[in-house]
Parts: structure tokens; sequence; C-alpha cells
């Protein structure tokens, strides 16, 4: 009776016990290669906040760098130089006549 119940372990509960073993482990290591929707979410909101950071405004062959730090607006020329200094909302307002009083279109 001992050694029927032995065999029976051996050759059933031990394997399905490993195989589940096996898939639970694998399980915890795939929901931590999946990302959830938060950090997905986090993710986009640093995307759009480096983009409204680094836009470029092209005029022939010179680059025009706008940068905004905080609460201030920065426009660069190709050299470096500071070529305006505003407010957020103060370029958010006047953006269109920025540029054009500056020639910064093509």
């Amino acid at each position: 009776m001992k050694l029927k119940f032995l065999k029976v372990l051996k050759e059933t509960y031990i394997p399905v016990l490993i195989v589940v073993a096996f898939l639970m482990v694998s399980m915890v290591f795939k929901s931590d290669e999946t990302l959830s929707k938060s950090e997905i979410e986090a993710i986009d909101n640093y995307k759009k906040i480096i983009e409204q950071n680094q836009q470029t405004i092209e005029r022939g062959d010179i680059d025009h760098q706008i940068k905004i730090d905080g609460k201030k607006v920065y426009l660069y020329s190709e050299s470096g130089q500071v070529l305006l200094e505003t407010t957020v909302n103060d370029w958010e307002e006047n953006k269109d006549s920025y540029i054009k009083d500056l020639n910064l279109l093509k």
C-alpha cells in the first residue's frame, strides 16, 4: 500500500506541482516585463514635457531653439544668443506675433 502511494505520488503529483510552480514563476516575471497603466501615463507625460521644452523653429538653414524653463520661455539663435525672454503665458498668447516679428518662419 505504501509503495503504491509513493509510486502515484512520484508519477502524477510531483510533475504537476513542478509544472504549476514553473507557471507561477513565469507569470511573476512576465508581469514585471509589462508596464502598468500608470507607468505608461507617466512616460507619456514625460515625453510631452520634453517636447514642450524643446521646440525648434527653422528659418532657412538657421535653427532657433525655444526652451521653456519653469515659468520663463527663452528663444535662442543658432549661435546660442538669447533673442527673446518672456513668460510662458505671454509666449502662449503672443507666439504668432513673436514668430512674425522675429522673422522666424521660412
